[in-house]
C-alpha cells in the first residue's frame, strides 16, 4: 500500500510490475492505464452524526465540518480533494490514515466525517455507518487503474495477471456512475 505516486514510480524505476491505483491522468502517466472501475463517492458518517438522516447533503454544508481522510497521494483522497476543489469548499482534515479500516473505526467513533468511494460504505466494518450521497454537479467519481509500464514489457505474471483482467467475464464495463457512457 502506498500512495499514487509512488506507485507511478515503483512502475516507471521498474521496481513494480504493475500497479493497482484511482485517479491517475495522462498528464502523471505515459504508460497504459486499463480502466477497472468508475463510482461515485458518497459521505460517511456515523449513526448519530446530523447529516445521517438526509438524504444527501449540499457542498454548502461542509464547510466547519471535521473529515478524516487518507494521506494527500492516497486515491481517494486525490478525487475528494479534486471535488472539494472544484466546488468551491474548503475542507478540514482532521485525521489523515493509511488504510480503510482505520478510517471506518474513526467516522464510527464519531471522530469526522469522510468522502469515500461507496464501495466502502459496502464493506462489513461500515455496517453500522450512514452513506450519504453528496448533492449538486461536483460529485466526486474514484476511479481505479492498471498502471502498466510504457516501455518495457512485462513480466510473466505480469502478462498472466492482465490476461485475467482483461477476459474477466465478471468485471462489469467502467460506466458513469450516474447513468453517461464512457
Amino acid at each position: 500500500q502506498e500512495g499514487t505516486s509512488s506507485l507511478l514510480d515503483g512502475v516507471a524505476g521498474g521496481r513494480l510490475d504493475l500497479a493497482f491505483a484511482a485517479t491517475v491522468g495522462p498528464a502523471e502517466w505515459r504508460g497504459e492505464l486499463v480502466p477497472l472501475a468508475r463510482e461515485p463517492m458518497v459521505l460517511l458518517c456515523a449513526a448519530g452524526h446530523p447529516f445521517a438522516g438526509r438524504a444527501e447533503v449540499g457542498w454548502e454544508d461542509l464547510p466547519g465540518a471535521s473529515f478524516i481522510d487518507f494521506h494527500p497521494d492516497w486515491g481517494p483522497r486525490r478525487a475528494a480533494d479534486e471535488a472539494f476543489v472544484a466546488a468551491g469548499v474548503r475542507r478540514t482534515v482532521g485525521l489523515e490514515v493509511n488504510d480503510v479500516h482505520s478510517l471506518l473505526e474513526l467516522v464510527q467513533e464519531g471522530l469526522g466525517i469522510a468522502v469515500v468511494p461507496h464501495h466502502f460504505s459496502r464493506k462489513p466494518e461500515a455496517a453500522r455507518l450512514v452513506a450519504v450521497e453528496l448533492a449538486g454537479p461536483h460529485r466526486p467519481v474514484y476511479e481505479s487503474v492498471v498502471v502498466l509500464p510504457g516501455a518495457r514489457s512485462l513480466s510473466p505474471g505480469a502478462r498472466s495477471l492482465m490476461r485475467l483482467v482483461r477476459e474477466d467475464p465478471v468485471r462489469e464495463p467502467v460506466r458513469d456512475p450516474w447513468g453517461a457512457q464512457p
